[in-house]
């Protein structure tokens, strides 16, 4: 007898059967117990059916039922499924009666599975052997059963991301995921995800299951958060800045692809950079109690002094800021504070600020032109240095007064201000235009306070003294110019 006489009688034994059961409701129970079986993989082994289950291809159980039950009850039926990759033979331990097609879940057990086998050879056990091809060519027999693969679960908000043999696999992959992010000497209050991450044991059927997981390919599919692959290398000539300006990226969107290059003096030719920007699918979330200490700033108020000028000013009081200790939990993803998470425990006040006294100028300043006299441009705590006329082989065309850096230059006159900025050897430099032909030089200071323009009377506070320029310490350098000619200040006042 050939092969398709084979399967006709099988299938005429089958229908025959079938049209023998009378009553409607006994007919109806043996359909239904025929469109499902429920088997379970417990080996966790590849197991996959879905590209086997399809309009014209023949799920093992299913014509293996067919070819058993042709030839009546046994005491052990087994049958072999297969898919593109792997095959497997299942055992029902357990004799099987037409009448009652659905057998206990408890009774089946995966017995083999074997490596990749080719659809077209993969054999069906039963009374008879024959390939799926050859089967497919009489019979069409719709999915029979439901089978399960007994794996470990990774999933992101619901999201599978992959299936594994074992809990460690699955596991190891988080660790390292904490682990780059939490320094091993951080004391933390708690060390979780920001996404909803779940890890269980479960059993997956096989029209879900694709494949097991690789592990270091799962690791960098969370940490791109793409499986996207796009890859530049580096010319001669190319910056980091240029590269993503080419490729429509901000640089630190390029680094953030690639941390070693923000190392690096040079970008080597020939190396490779990625251009997928890092989306994470899984963010380290981190807690972790801090303490700091906050300045408080100290309050001001002000006190009018008839001595000083209107717009001048001195510290009667100075002020203190105070100390306030605060303990925070500090919440992080991925090593980067989010404030909003942040919560205050508890505010200690180490120290109260210091209110600053300051007194204000009321006297109605001079006029704001030159009067033909000078008064000295510094105050006190000075003495001369270097005086006017041939000094070293050269003209010295000033006088100096030496004093400590940031002590107070007045203006020798009123005037205006026609020059205030840093000047060569003169280094911060201020020159006042006092009419008649007359100016003033005011060099070597280590902070200007009237900028070009400004109208100025005599003794308003116009620099600080300092050392810039070409300078042998810290000093004032004054000259008196007539008609732009440098000439001794002793003629105009005494020091």
């Amino acid at each position: 007898m050939n092969i398709e006489e084979r399967v006709k009688n099988a299938l005429e034994a089958l229908q025959s059967l079938i049209k023998s059961v009378t009553s409607a409701d006994v007919r109806k129970r043996f359909q239904q117990k025929t469109s499902k079986r429920e088997i379970v993989f417990s080996d966790h082994k590849h197991v996959n059916l879905k590209r086997l289950i399809n309009n014209k291809k023949v799920v093992a159980a299913g014509v293996a039922a067919v070819m058993t039950f042709s030839v009546g009850t046994m005491s052990m039926v087994s049958y072999v499924g297969t898919t593109a990759t792997n095959s497997f033979t299942v055992q029902i331990d357990k004799p099987v009666d037409a009448f009652d097609l659905s057998v206990p879940e408890k009774e089946q057990a995966v017995v083999t599975e074997s490596e990749p086998m080719n659809l077209e050879s993969s054999q069906i056990v039963g009374p008879s052997s024959y390939s799926f091809k050859e089967m497919s060519k009489f019979v069409e027999i719709p999915t029979l059963f439901n089978a399960y693969k007994e794996c470990y679960v990774l999933r992101v908000n619901g999201r599978v991301l992959g299936y594994f043999r074992n809990e460690e696999e699955p596991q190891a992959i988080l660790d390292n995921i904490i682990a780059s992010q939490v320094q091993e000497d951080a004391e933390l209050l708690a060390v979780g995800f920001a996404e909803n991450v779940g890890l269980e044991h479960e059993e997956v059927s096989i029209y879900d299951f694709d494949t097991y997981a690789d592990q270091l390919a799962i690791e960098e599919l969370i940490r791109i958060g793409t499986n996207e692959k796009r890859v530049y290398k580096v010319v001669a000539g190319d910056t980091l800045s240029q590269i993503a300006e080419r490729h429509g990226m901000g640089e630190s969107q390029l680094i953030a692809a690639n941390p070693a290059a923000a190392s690096q003096k040079y970008l080597q030719i020939d190396q490779e950079l990625s251009l997928v920007v890092p989306v994470p699918l899984i963010n380290v979330q981190t807690t972790q109690r801090v303490t700091r200490y906050v300045s408080v700033a100290y309050s001001k108020v002000e006190e009018g002094n008839s001595n000083l000028y209107e717009g001048e000013s001195s510290v009667k009081v100075r002020g203190v800021n105070g100390k306030v200790e605060v303990v925070e939990d500090v919440v992080k993803i991925n090593g980067q504070e989010v404030k909003e998470k942040t919560t205050e425990v508890s505010r200690t006040v180490i120290s109260e600020p210091k209110t600053q006294v300051l007194y204000v100028g009321t006297k109605p300043p001079p006029p704001r032109i030159g009067t033909g006299t000078f008064a000295r441009p510094l105050s006190r705590g000075y003495h001369v240095s270097s005086p006017f006329g041939a000094r070293w082989g050269s003209m010295h065309t000033g006088i100096d007064l030496a004093l400590p850096t940031g002590s107070p230059v007045l203006a020798a006159d009123g005037g205006r201000v026609i020059f205030s900025g840093n000047q060569g050897t003169y280094g911060l430099l201020v020159i006042i235009d006092h009419g008649g032909n007359l100016s003033s030089y005011y060099a070597h200071n280590s902070k200007l306070l009237v900028k070009k323009g400004d109208e100025v009377f005599k003794g308003q506070k116009i620099a600080l003294s300092g050392n810039t320029g070409r300078s042998t310490g810290p000093h004032l350098h004054f000259e008196i110019r007539k008609n732009n000619v440098p000439v001794n200040p002793t003629k105009y006042l005494k020091f």
